[in-house]
């Protein structure tokens, strides 16, 4: 599971974060130069508030939020791309999926 709590240099909770898919962590814009910009992704708040949801609410409210479908789109990106980074595979019914 992904630390999202806050930057994982400074503990700094909002602001401009980066969420590095391979660490599964976040880091703040003062602290992302520090890093490779290679395989992550700037993310907004909104994303960062829907993905903090999922994690840490309880599992029959993990689904219950709305967001525009811009960020919809973009969390499926960023969600997709953990799963695949973490397993190191992906999934035929996913990519099936996907394709309709």
């Amino acid at each position: 599971m992904p630390d999202l709590t806050a930057c994982a240099e400074c503990s700094t909770f909002q602001g401009s974060m980066w969420f590095l898919p391979e660490q599964g962590r976040i880091v703040c814009g003062s602290c992302s130069p520090r890093h490779p910009i290679q395989n992550c992704y700037q993310i907004s708040i909104n994303v960062l508030s829907a993905m903090r949801h999922i994690l840490y609410s309880e599992f029959e409210k993990c689904f219950s939020f709305t967001m525009s479908d811009e960020g919809l789109s973009q969390l499926v990106v960023y969600t997709e791309n953990y799963m695949h980074t973490q397993l190191g595979r992906g999934f035929k019914t996913l990519d099936f999926y996907n394709k309709l």
